[in-house]
């Protein structure tokens, strides 16, 4: 009787709890303040805690997140990566729309999908068949890619007037190093044809006459191909005047031309907007501020945030991304250095002159307790390193070297023109060696340098690639 008593009871208990209603609330209430969504996951003993200034600045996020526009400025090592994945958590939460992360390049895709998967949050990329994440798009995942990957006119994301593909919707999108990513978009939306391209000879036999009307001793050089430093601009009236045959000539190219088929249909309407540069190498063509409407789901995207060193200069980011002037003039960030490391800069030529190249890689080379790296602006520089015995990866193993740097000491690496974009944290890289700045590669750059040699914009750019 007791017994049945107690199986009656029990029936009834279980009857009056519905176990499936709790589960459905505690799906329904998903943590959306970013200190709630990294205290609720599952995570590596690593990360068992923010820091002070990741905490204040995604307070301050919280607070205004539904602006359209948010620069965070945090210093290299001060933990940006954490910070952007949890805005994109928090939106997701929120019910906000898909959340997309954007880096330079895959080495860095790769490193965002490690820490993701050390804060327990769910992240995809793309696989080899190239389609959108099921998981993105049924905001089950962030979508972590490169910058190009959205922005190109074969983009899987659609762009404007292509109808072939519909434009995916973005709730939350975070540009991680947004300085670096506009050089990338300039590159996207720039075009350029070698000397040896029939493109090049019908340009350069379409302006020779306006080019000629500049010094005409430079102008000769450059067209018979003696010169191989001066740039010169075609005039913009002369330009405009021909614009029309200029895009009835680009509109021909053949399929295999890899970059006109990603860029053509993005520049093909506002080609009148361009400057025209010449050199006795190549021509380019660059935009005066970048047609960004032509990428939809970046243009229209509920939430961007844009992550940026604190050594910026931010109005570019108001010409050619769009960015509101609020979000520029307000950017989130701390009210303390603590993120700062303590580094100690050493100019040894300026210490003494017997310090010279060969007798600093000598005695780098013999240092075993601490990783080495070596940053140089080219190729050939990079030679006299590896003879030194510092190891030049190249850009297939980049990862793996990058990996065992993280997990090893004593080694010796020297990177070519990677200034930027290399996340080097701790026993990482104890010492670093910057042997000669970065190079500008586009002509637009160098002509500016040489237009305005003493500008204070051309000065900071070329310093934030050796601070991030």
């Amino acid at each position: 009787m007791i017994e049945s008593n107690m199986e009656n009871y029990i029936k009834g208990g279980f009857n009056l709890i519905d176990f499936g209603k709790l589960l459905d609330n505690q799906d329904d209430e998903k943590p959306i303040f970013p200190k709630e969504v990294f205290e609720s996951n599952v995570r590596d003993p690593k990360f068992s805690y923010l820091r002070g200034d990741q905490e204040k600045i995604l307070e301050k996020w919280f607070k205004q997140r539904d602006l359209k526009d948010n620069i965070i400025k945090m210093n290299t090592g001060g933990g940006k990566t954490t910070v952007g994945l949890l805005i994109l958590q928090s939106s997701l939460n929120e019910g906000v729309g898909p959340s997309l992360y954007l880096c330079l390049d895959n080495q860095l895709v790769e490193q965002v999908l490690n820490e993701a998967k050390g804060l327990g949050i769910n992240c995809v990329t793309f696989r080899e068949d190239n389609e959108i994440p099921t998981e993105f798009l049924n905001n089950e995942a962030i979508l972590v890619t490169t910058f190009q990957k959205l922005f190109n006119a074969r983009s899987v994301f659609g762009i404007l007037g292509d109808i072939s593909r519909p434009v995916i919707k973005i709730g939350c999108l975070v540009i991680d190093d947004a300085h670096a990513a506009l050089n990338k978009a300039r590159e996207v939306f720039s075009l350029k044809f070698r000397s040896s391209s029939s493109k090049y000879k019908e340009l350069l036999a379409m302006f020779k006459e306006s080019l000629f009307s500049q010094p005409f001793g430079t102008a000769s050089d450059i067209i018979e191909g003696r010169d191989k430093y001066s740039i010169l601009m075609v005039p913009y009236w002369s330009w405009i005047e021909r614009i029309e045959d200029v895009t009835r000539l680009l509109s021909s190219f053949d399929d295999d031309d890899h970059d006109m088929k990603f860029k053509w249909h993005l520049v093909r309407n506002y080609l009148d907007q361009y400057y025209a540069l010449v050199s006795a190498d190549y021509i380019e063509l660059v935009p005066k501020c970048l047609p960004i409407q032509m990428i939809p789901s970046y243009s229209k995207a509920k939430r961007r945030i844009f992550m940026s060193a604190t050594l910026n200069d931010d109005s570019s980011l108001i010409r050619d991304f769009n960015v509101s002037k609020e979000a520029v003039l307000k950017p989130l960030q701390s009210d303390t250095f603590s993120d700062v490391g303590e580094k100690m800069i050493l100019a040894p030529y300026n210490v003494s002159k017997d310090l010279t190249a060969d007798v600093l890689a000598r005695a780098l080379s013999k240092i075993v307790g601490y990783n080495v790296v070596t940053l140089v602006s080219s190729n050939n520089r990079a030679e006299f390193w590896e003879k030194n015995n510092f190891l030049k990866p190249n850009p297939n193993n980049i990862v793996e070297t990058i990996n065992k740097l993280k997990t090893s000491k004593g080694n010796h690496i020297v990177l070519s023109n990677r200034y930027d974009g290399i996340d080097l944290p701790d026993d990482a890289c104890r010492i670093l060696v910057i042997d000669g700045l970065p190079t500008t590669t586009s002509l637009f750059e160098r002509y500016s340098i040489f237009a305005r040699p003493a500008s204070r914009i051309m000065r900071i750019n070329q310093a934030q690639k050796i601070a991030d």
